[in-house]
């Protein structure tokens, strides 16, 4: 009769995890922050008279990007998101190098999501979606700003852990790409799963 109980005690915990992943929500939020590169392939196209002179703009940056993901089945779900990136400290220094920097970018982005749990826990991540990206950019001698709206893709990779509390933490590799524009990053993140 012992070990009939000793069995179910060690029995029952491992029964109840799938129980337990099944209830969990299907909907999270967060947020990240990190650091990255941008690169603009042809900004001399905001300065015809500039011929070759200036045809590209690349920089480090800093961002943060708030998301909400909705999971149809507990590994695979769809993403929207929103990131904003700032100019780095590279940028801070070469402003008064270059006659054309790019200052800023905004992403608005909707992605598919698929996890791979290689424990209860632990989990790696991909996504996959379009992205809409707002460009902002500014002549240093003059201080004039202007804009540049494109269309491209977004992709991400990273790792998650989930507290059993639903909290998780996470760091992520994330690419932006468009026409004339690319990011790369690196951010780390804490999302709430409901």
């Amino acid at each position: 009769m012992k070990y009939v109980i000793l069995a179910a005690a060690l029995v029952t915990p491992t029964l109840m995890a799938p129980a337990a992943n099944a209830a969990e929500g299907k909907h999270v939020i967060g947020g990240s922050i990190g650091l990255g590169v941008q690169n603009d392939d042809d900004i001399s196209r905001f300065n015809p008279d500039a011929g070759n002179a200036e045809d590209n703009d690349s920089s480090d940056s800093w961002g943060t990007e708030l998301y909400y993901r909705y999971h149809f089945t507990p590994n695979w779900g769809v993403e929207a998101g929103y990131l904003w990136s700032d100019a780095g400290i590279v940028h801070a220094f070469t402003s008064g190098i270059t006659e054309l920097q790019m200052d800023s970018f905004e992403a608005a982005r909707v992605s598919l999501y698929g996890r791979w749990g290689f424990t209860e826990r632990n989990s790696f991540y991909a996504k996959l979606g379009a992205a809409r990206v707002k460009l902002e950019y500014q002549y240093t001698k003059d201080g004039v700003g202007f804009n540049d709206t494109e269309n491209g893709l977004h992709a991400a990779a990273g790792w998650e852990y989930r507290f059993r509390n639903n909290l998780g933490i996470n760091t992520e590799y994330v690419y932006l790409k468009t026409d004339n524009f690319d990011y790369q990053g690196v951010f780390v993140g804490l999302s709430y799963r409901f």
